[in-house]
């Protein structure tokens, strides 16, 4: 007796289910790896509008320094204080004082002028968010300069010109660099820089990411070859493809889920959300010296949830101050032993501006926001050892961050190598799994205490730590 076959309709219905999947995953992997491509395109033009805005809040800090110092004169005592300034700041070319028109009295390097092909009056220059200062393009022969206009009173102003390197806007990775174009202008339109490894290659059919500095007249394209972008980073197709077929065959055949919020509901009923430490540490000695207080989710079944899997949740859900107090009142709980004085700055708090060099953090706004300390982005710790004008924008910061005596640390920090450019750079203090990842409380006095053993002193402390 043979063995009945399967009816036609059920070996229909496998086919047109494993179809339907296998659409559905092709649909989602694509649309993965294209939002991932748009979004590092986006960061990378981020990149380059908040370097051409440090360049300019540095250029600002030291015109207010020169006007704080009444310098704000054609004397040669002034000029020759002027002069060692700005040979003290490489990205500043020159520094001028202005008649209130914006024309030119007097020059810091008075043999600067001569490769001006022109200067503009006070009316064409541009605003800013920042009602005392003025940007405008400088034509000089050799290539554009940008000008930093600063009002000391209502008859004259200083003006410092920023050299427009190039170098800075290098930054596309190796397999896009030969077919992409980065961009910097002001927002009347006037280029101030770019960087094309090709100037004489035409590009095709480019996808474009633009970006506006909400503080100055700025505005940064990064143009790429589509043909070129399409290929870019997709070795994650398959694994998204069958990522998505497995979640598609799990979510037929189960329940419908209440969904994430309430997840983070029963999570922090639950007390789920713990704090992790992660070492803060001198960068010539290697001797821990605080900590910074990192979220994770912790779910019953043991697994750790990166902080990127919640956060933009809990602050779009507004759940984030009760996840952010769970985490503080664990955290004071687990320190409350090894601290000793009343007030949060007493104990050794000190509050930091994440993400400094990619993120939303206006420079202009540190001192106002009460911060203490800046903190390098990996990015830069990345590229350090790497790209000349990295350096000059860590320079900058510790610069920056001198003049506003608040402290710097770098964050993502795994090489000796990252070490000592960072040292280098000015830089004293930094984290990064060089010398431990965040760890959960019994793990970082573990290493605390071991790092006590091995130095036989008792210098390792945990008094400084960092809410970021």
């Amino acid at each position: 007796m043979k063995p009945a076959r399967p009816p036609v309709s059920l070996i229909a219905l496998v086919l047109a289910s494993t179809l339907l999947f296998g659409l559905a995953g092709h649909l989602v992997a694509t649309s993965f790896i294209r939002h991932q491509q748009a979004r590092r395109l986006d960061e990378l033009t981020e990149v380059v509008l908040r370097r051409s805005e440090f360049a300019i809040d540095f250029a600002a800090a030291s015109l207010d320094e020169l006007a704080g110092r009444g310098l704000a004169d054609c004397s040669p005592a002034s000029l020759q204080a002027i002069r060692l300034h700005v040979y003290q700041r490489s990205a500043v070319k020159d520094v001028r004082l202005v008649n209130a028109d914006g024309s030119v009295i007097c020059s810091a390097y008075s043999e600067t002028l001569e490769f001006d092909k022109g200067w503009v009056d006070r009316t064409d220059m541009l605003g800013s968010r920042d009602a005392g200062l003025l940007l405008f393009r400088v034509e000089q022969f050799g290539g554009d300069a940008l000008g930093v206009l600063r009002d000391i009173d209502r008859r004259k102003g200083l003006v410092a010109i920023l050299g427009v390197n190039s170098s800075l806007f290098d930054i596309m990775p190796a397999e896009l660099r030969a077919h992409s174009e980065v961009l910097l202008a002001l927002s009347n339109g006037e280029k101030l820089g770019e960087f094309m490894l090709d100037a004489d290659k035409a590009l095709r059919e480019t996808t474009d990411s633009d970006k506006s500095s909400a503080r100055y007249p700025l505005r940064t394209t990064i143009r790429v070859e589509r043909a070129v972008l399409s290929t870019w980073n997709s070795e994650g197709y398959w694994p998204a493809m069958a990522l998505a077929l497995a979640l598609g065959i799990l979510l037929s055949r189960t329940r419908r889920m209440e969904g994430p919020v309430a997840d983070l509901d029963s999570a922090l009923a639950r007390g789920e959300f713990k704090p992790y430490f992660q070492p803060i540490f001198a960068l010539r000695t290697g001797r821990i010296i605080g900590c910074e207080i990192l979220a994770r989710w912790l779910r019953e079944d043991g697994s750790v949830v990166p902080p990127m899997n919640f956060i933009p949740l809990a602050e779009s859900s507004g759940r984030i101050q009760g996840m952010t107090w769970q985490i503080l009142e664990s955290a004071l709980a687990d320190l409350q032993p090894h601290l000793k004085v009343r007030e949060l700055r007493d104990y050794g708090f000190r509050v930091a501006i994440d993400d400094v060099g990619v993120g939303h953090s206006g420079l202009s706004r540190l001192k106002g926001l009460g911060a203490n300390t800046i903190k390098i982005d990996k990015f830069f710790v990345d590229t350090i050892t790497v790209d000349a004008s990295t350096t000059t924008i860590v320079e900058m910061l510790v610069e920056l961050a001198r003049e506003l005596h608040m402290t710097v640390v770098a964050e993502g920090i795994e090489t000796e190598e990252q070490v000592r450019a960072l040292i280098s750079c000015g830089v004293e203090e930094g984290q990064g799994y060089l010398v431990a990842a965040p760890l959960p409380f019994a793990r970082f006095m573990a290493l605390l205490d071991a790092r006590r053993r091995e130095t036989g002193s008792d210098d390792t402390t945990t008094e400084t730590p960092l809410v970021a």
